[in-house]
């Protein structure tokens, strides 16, 4: 079948860091098997392009000096020029690599994983972010040039440590030199006393495993909360909070807004 036109449908993907080298996918209609082409990218040369199928040419992302947002085209190379033929352009984006200085939170229980942020500089918002925890990918959110977030919607624990790994167009992964340490369900064992004077004040101990230093958990007395103080990893402690009236409420223990499912009750007595 002949073709008097090429039209690129789609590139994958659709941006690369200065470097170059990065390879693009290109889903394109026309190509002919007795033709060579080049992806002609703006103010940049052309690049010699791979032809994979009928519909699919490859070629690297070529090396810039500095970041823009341009437009790549495919055309074709033929020892005669009246059959030369050149596709209609894409968007196209040469972005620098970005720099990492903070990552919050490192330490989380696998079942409440939390977003991860990523600050530092030069984070451009674009298709397809991702980062990565070892070999497992999840969706990134741009929020700022100095901001991203990671969006882990789960993750086993069987491993207890990932290394973080951000990309902004989901190929060119970049390390932050972070490792997360990933902990196993919170559980709560017991607390001990469970019952005390509406007045608060009365130090309770709670026992249980998966207890971090590095976290802040709070102790709630149905609705309200009061910071916990962590011995280690299995004793943690608190003050009671004081209440209006004597009754039995449900008590747990919680970090970041999540709480463990201890099915415990604390009950506030009338002062002695």
């Amino acid at each position: 079948q002949y073709y008097d036109r090429l039209e690129v449908k789609s590139a994958f993907p659709d941006s690369a860091p200065t470097v170059g080298g990065t390879t693009i996918n290109i889903t394109i209609e026309g190509l002919r098997e007795d033709s060579s082409y080049v992806c002609v990218f703006e103010d940049v040369e052309e690049v010699a392009a791979s032809m994979k199928d009928n519909f699919t040419l490859t070629c690297d992302s070529p090396k810039s000096d500095y970041p823009k947002t341009s437009n790549m085209a495919v055309r074709s190379v033929n020892s005669s020029p009246e059959l030369t033929l050149e596709s209609n352009i894409v968007p196209f984006t040469i972005y620098r690599q970005p720099v990492f200085r903070h990552v919050h939170p490192t330490v989380f229980y696998a079942n409440y994983p939390p977003e991860i942020e990523i600050s530092g500089h030069e984070f451009v918002n674009l298709n397809n972010m991702a980062c990565r925890l070892d070999e497992l990918n999840v969706q990134a959110r741009w929020i700022s040039s100095n901001k991203i977030l990671c969006i882990i919607l789960q993750i086993t624990p069987n491993r207890h440590q990932r290394r973080l790994y951000f990309s902004p167009n989901g190929i060119d992964f970049v390390d932050t030199n972070v490792w997360l340490q990933i902990l196993p369900e919170l559980v709560l064992s017991s607390v001990y006393p469970n019952a005390g004077s509406v007045l608060g004040g009365i130090n309770t101990v709670i026992t249980g495993s998966g207890f971090h230093a590095s976290i802040r958990y709070y102790c709630s007395f149905g609705d309200q909360a009061v910071y916990a103080k962590i011995f280690n990893s299995s004793i943690i402690s608190c003050l009671t909070p004081p209440v209006s009236k004597p009754g039995t409420m449900d008590f747990t223990l919680c970090h970041s807004g999540d709480c463990a499912n201890a099915n415990m009750t604390y009950t506030f007595e009338e002062p002695l």
